[in-house]
């Protein structure tokens, strides 16, 4: 009975590889120790199945480790993601966003949603950053324009780092299925083989 895993695009975060690889080595570790095990006949059913069940916990354990390694990545790009949402302005950046909110308060609906469409065609990071980081009332908008235009600011300045984010978290739900399928393997090897024997 083999255990197979599933490829990971070539382009997958490093950490994330490692994980992978790592699931592989156990996997493939605990089938060859399982195989000696239940190929040694010079010892009872019950004696082979305690070996085999020491097998399983060592196994078990590693995968645990990889379990609490995918759990530090997905920390890391939610740490990641949140930062794209929030960027504290400071100093002069501070001012610029202010002036540029009074500046959007200032015009008419039309004008200022030509404003901001201008803004996310040039991707003018003063500007998708004065609405983005503050909130509706601060640039005129309503809390549904702001809302609309915030998710296109967010896409503006931030599309290819979270597509990146996006995958990553989609390989790491990927990895983990294949840790809870793996140690699905790993619980039940050689059962069927003591149910038998016995």
């Amino acid at each position: 009975m083999n255990f197979e895993l599933k490829s990971l695009p070539e382009d997958a975060d490093a950490s994330l590889a490692e994980s992978h690889a790592e699931l592989q080595r156990i996997v493939s570790d605990f089938e060859a120790g399982a195989a000696a095990i239940q190929g040694r006949y010079n010892r009872t059913p019950i004696q082979r199945e305690v070996d085999l069940d020491s097998c399983r916990r060592g196994a078990i354990a590693k995968l645990d480790e990889v379990t609490r390694s995918l759990k530090v990545d997905q920390d890391h790009f939610a740490s990641r993601r949140r930062t794209l949402r929030v960027s504290l302005a400071t100093g002069d950046r501070l001012a610029r966003y202010q002036e540029m909110r009074a500046v959007l308060r200032g015009l008419t609906g039309p004008k200022r949603d030509a404003a901001l469409q201008q803004a996310l065609e040039e991707k003018d990071e003063t500007v998708l950053r004065a609405v983005f980081d503050g909130c509706a009332s601060l640039c005129g908008l309503s809390a549904k324009e702001y809302a609309t235009f915030g998710e296109q600011a967010r896409e503006a300045l931030h599309g290819t780092e979270l597509l990146e984010i996006e995958n990553a978290e989609a390989l790491i739900d990927a990895i983990a299925q294949q840790v809870d399928r793996a140690r699905t393997f790993v619980e039940t090897f050689g059962k069927e083989t003591l149910a038998d024997a016995v």
